[in-house]
């Protein structure tokens, strides 16, 4: 459905995951990475509405699980 985020904190930096889980619509507008990804998988990120504090969590627990 979409790319692997096993190590994804690895591979990118915080704020662009960040940026990804707040504003996926404006990161495929702007970012050539995200661009590239939407056109890859040709799945655009839903944009759920998430506050700062959630992106904020979901990070931690992507950045966790990459490090098991």
């Amino acid at each position: 459905m979409g790319p692997d985020l096993s190590e994804v904190t690895e591979r990118r930096e915080f704020g662009w995951i960040l940026s990804m889980i707040q504003n996926p619509d404006s990161m495929i507008r702007a970012d050539s990475l995200a661009r590239q990804l939407f056109a890859e998988y040709m799945t655009p990120m839903a944009n759920q509405g998430i506050t700062a504090e959630e992106a904020r969590a979901l990070y931690e627990y992507l950045r966790r699980e990459d490090s098991q």
